[in-house]
């Protein structure tokens, strides 16, 4: 099993069977706010479980789901590595928070643990999957012992299964966000480069480096909607969560899209800004339109009727040129400067203020100042 996925992560890091830059598999990564602890729900777990790590009102719990085209598959998650021959290693996959990451560490480690524990503070607990919630096994109890999966609340039409009714956001009426199925085991930590300490421990950042974590075989959402979305974490803190992740998925006919967050240092990946959250926010445009296309360069409109080839200025300013008497913008016949107002008798022809071509007359008689057709005395 470790060969086959060390193979699979070389194939979805290399080169990728007809993968071009228009590939469609990828169309969202969706991070569900899926639930806020309560502080009965923290007195609860604290008074009547108990564990390690004291649960916190306010703590967030977040679920991540990879959104993919129909009948795109699931491959893995994936840390890079340096290109070969090369120490620069720009698509390090890190999932962090300004705070640290909850773990309950009575029943599990970095895993979802059995079903049967979510209603004792598991199903709050920190760490990283394919579509998984909790696993089979044990007692039933109040809730359920099947093998669960993971889908966003909003699209659970189930209820609520596993939770019973000791969390007060989880009552009997409520979706859990959880169905049941099953899915293969997940494969991690194939070359020692995960540290699990984020989600055993107490730690701010879980870091993979030339690893990744996924299944055989591999395969789409579990969503009975049909919605192609595959959970991939559970991350629960009273920080700020962030994360720079890369995945690879399989089309229909096999060709694997390879999607990083940083930068392109191999054949067959491409850079998505789906893979870092918060989704980076495009610097405002000209007209403050994130991402707009009214740039440094581009045309706009200055309002003013005497100028014309308005463009933007590098400091956001919307600036024409002069149009001249030409009707040229930025043309050289402005007013004070020489023209040719085609009349044999005028001399010094300058444009005057309003744009005509005026030139002064040309004397016939210098000594008498007169003019050519001034009435004169042939003597």
């Amino acid at each position: 099993m470790k060969n086959k996925i060390q193979k699979l992560i070389a194939c979805c890091t290399l080169a990728a069977t007809g993968l071009t830059a228009q590939a469609q598999g990828l169309e969202n990564v969706i991070v569900e706010e899926y639930y806020t602890i309560t502080q009965a729900d923290a007195d609860h777990y604290n008074n009547e479980v108990g564990g390690t790590y004291p649960m916190q009102a306010g703590m967030k719990v977040y679920r991540i789901f990879v959104d993919m085209a129909a009948n795109y598959r699931f491959l893995t998650v994936f840390g890079d590595a340096p290109a070969v021959g090369s120490t620069h290693n720009p698509n390090i996959l890190d999932i962090s928070t300004t705070a640290t990451f909850w773990n309950d560490d009575n029943f599990g480690d970095f895993v979802p643990t059995q079903t049967r524990r979510l209603d004792e503070g598991t199903a709050f607990d920190s760490y990283i999957t394919i579509s998984r919630t909790g696993t089979s096994g044990g007692a039933a109890g109040c809730g359920s012992n099947l093998e669960q999966l993971g889908i966003p609340r909003a699209f659970d039409t189930n209820g609520n299964l596993t939770m019973c009714d000791v969390f007060t956001g989880f009552q009997s009426g409520d979706n859990d966000g959880n169905i049941p199925g099953s899915v293969p085991s997940i494969t991690t930590n194939l070359s020692g480069a995960m540290d699990f300490e984020a989600f055993t421990g107490s730690s701010s950042s879980f870091t993979v480096v030339d690893d990744a974590w996924a299944t055989l075989p591999s395969g789409m959402g579990v969503d009975p909607e049909g919605r192609n979305l595959m959970m991939i974490a559970q991350l629960t803190t009273t920080g700020e969560l962030s994360f720079h992740i890369n995945v690879a998925i399989s089309a229909p006919g096999g060709a694997i899209e390879s999607y990083v967050w940083s930068e392109v240092v191999r054949e067959g990946q491409q850079v998505s800004p789906l893979m870092t959250y918060p989704v980076p926010t495009p610097p405002l445009d000209c007209e403050g339109v994130p991402g707009g296309t009214a740039q440094p360069g581009t045309p706009c409109d200055d309002g003013q009727a005497s100028t014309g080839n308005d463009l933007w200025t590098e400091d956001c300013q919307c600036v024409g040129q002069i149009i001249d008497c030409l009707d040229i913008p930025g043309g050289t016949a402005l007013p004070g400067t020489a023209c040719n107002d085609n009349d044999p008798t005028t001399e010094n022809d300058t444009w005057n203020a309003e744009c005509g071509c005026m030139g002064t007359p040309t004397w016939d008689c210098p000594a008498l100042e007169a003019n050519i057709g001034d009435a004169c005395d042939d003597q």
